[in-house]
């Protein structure tokens, strides 16, 4: 959802129509995730003979990866909060791994899907403190302290995801794909499992 949601503070829902305002200080992800999608429908709309388009914009994916050699900011993620004694005041917009690949799949087989955005991201944002929660409820990890820190202590590229008011509208994803989202709670509980067992 980098090439949607990022440069417009004074908005909160974010859907297919949703652009990143690249003439805001976006960092270096977002402005790069937004130009190569931007280029992409240019090309397409230049092109006559370029293949069928559809893009996919996935949140923050959570979940057991396939191959435990894998290194991912997800995981990177999860072992700091599996081993971190806070818990930061961020929230993100998570999405189950199996939902990104169902939804890959799906765009590509399913007739009459060009020309589409397709975000795949829980509606609301969820906190660290619940993801956490979630991983308590099942013994993986321990009590941990949770603080509330203003947000001006934190470097500006990482302020974006201290607001739990993101919320990202896939509805269009989940309709013309006829998917269902997956359990949040569950993906990241397979995920912190995943990371325990191959002691990442």
């Amino acid at each position: 959802i980098a090439s949607m949601r990022n440069g417009q503070p004074d908005k909160n829902i974010f859907n297919a129509d949703s652009w990143t305002d690249l003439s805001k200080p976006v960092g270096a992800y977002a402005f790069s995730k937004t130009t190569a999608e931007m280029q992409a429908w240019a090309m397409q709309s230049l092109l006559p003979d370029m293949p069928e388009l559809v893009t996919i914009q996935p949140g923050f994916v959570v979940g057991e990866p396939a191959y435990p050699e894998r290194r991912s900011a997800s995981i990177s993620f999860l072992k700091h909060l599996l081993n971190s004694k806070l818990i930061l005041p961020a929230s993100f917009n998570f999405i189950a791994l199996s939902d990104v690949v169902a939804v890959h799949i799906a765009a590509a087989i399913t007739p009459d899907i060009v020309s589409k955005r397709f975000p795949v991201a829980s509606y609301d944002a969820t906190a660290l403190s619940e993801a956490c929660a979630w991983l308590q409820k099942s013994n993986i990890i321990g009590k941990k302290l949770n603080i509330s820190l203003p947000k001006v202590l934190f470097p500006k590229k990482h302020q974006q995801f201290m607001r739990e008011d993101i919320k990202i509208d896939s509805s269009n994803t989940w309709q013309e794909l006829s998917l269902q989202p997956s359990s949040l709670e569950a993906a990241v509980i397979q995920m912190a499992q995943f990371v325990r067992r191959h002691s990442l």
